[in-house]
């Protein structure tokens, strides 16, 4: 049995809206927002239990009962795709600012689309502002071409999946999804470059005297910093203490120096003393 529930969730809130800005909102800020509520109005309804969408309360459900690593399924209105998305977050208010809500004098919603369209209502009879909304934050899944028997959801903006067969086909996927992201991890750790300190232990472990490694992992960042400069090895300061270390133990190794320079840089109060001297 699945730990997890699957949902749809529509994100066409009105019949004008402009589909293809809502996915693309969807993909680049990873979120999905709520049902029946874009507007300040909404938002506050929300905050005081009150749903926007008295027969269904669509967006309280979407408040309260979409739990986190539940999945979401996001049919698109004019083809064939379906947006595949696990839930990351709870449920918080947030200002999408690249959309907008175009409503007439009664508050009816005319549009939501993307504010670079501004200028196609700017001078008409009409409410504009920024949408906020209630989101939740997602990764996205899968991005794909619905199989034929499962293009017909439901026609509710907002209901969980009960259908076994949509389930079972959603299940496998999210499955496959998982196994290709572990074998892209396993293929990136082979690619990715050990850190210089790795590398240079790997090459000549046998040739590192481990009491100067031992010093030297008693320095802090800046003395480490301070002895490299001196030294003219370049790093910038914010390198970390093991690649120091790594820089330090190969300029010795490869100056065939005897002994690592380990003098700490002079502490304020000495510098002090000296001067009143």
């Amino acid at each position: 049995m699945n730990k997890y529930n699957i949902w749809q969730c529509k994100q066409t809130p009105s019949e004008k809206v402009d589909e293809y800005d809502i996915i693309d909102i969807i993909r680049n800020n990873k979120i999905i927002t709520c049902p029946n509520g874009h507007n300040i109005k909404c938002v506050k309804n929300l905050l005081k239990g009150i749903s926007n969408d008295k027969e269904l309360t669509q967006d309280l459900k979407f408040l309260n009962d979409i739990k986190l690593n539940d999945y979401c399924i996001i049919p698109y209105k004019k083809s064939h795709h379906i947006l595949i998305v696990k839930i990351t977050s709870k449920a918080y208010v947030r200002n999408i600012t690249n959309l907008i809500q175009i409503c007439d004098n009664v508050d009816k919603v005319l549009n939501i689309c993307s504010i670079n369209k501004i200028n196609d209502y700017i001078y008409h009879d009409c409410n504009i502002e920024i949408v906020r909304s209630y989101i939740r934050d997602i990764e996205i899944i899968a991005d794909i071409s619905c199989e034929y028997k499962y293009r017909k959801f439901g026609q509710t903006s907002f209901n969980k999946i009960i259908d076994k067969n949509i389930i079972d086909w959603v299940t496998n996927i999210i499955t496959e999804t998982i196994k290709i992201n572990i074998n892209k991890k396993k293929e990136l750790k082979k690619i990715i470059p050990k850190t210089i300190v790795e590398k240079f232990l790997d090459q000549h472990n046998k040739e590192v005297p481990s009491e100067r490694k031992r010093i030297l992992m008693k320095l802090k960042n800046p003395e480490l910093y301070e002895i490299c400069h001196t030294k003219g090895i370049i790093c910038p300061k914010k390198t970390k203490k093991n690649d120091m270390i790594g820089l330090l133990l190969q300029y010795e190794l490869e100056n065939k120096e005897e002994e690592i320079l380990t003098q700490l840089p002079k502490k304020k109060n000495s510098m002090k003393n000296t001067n009143e001297e």
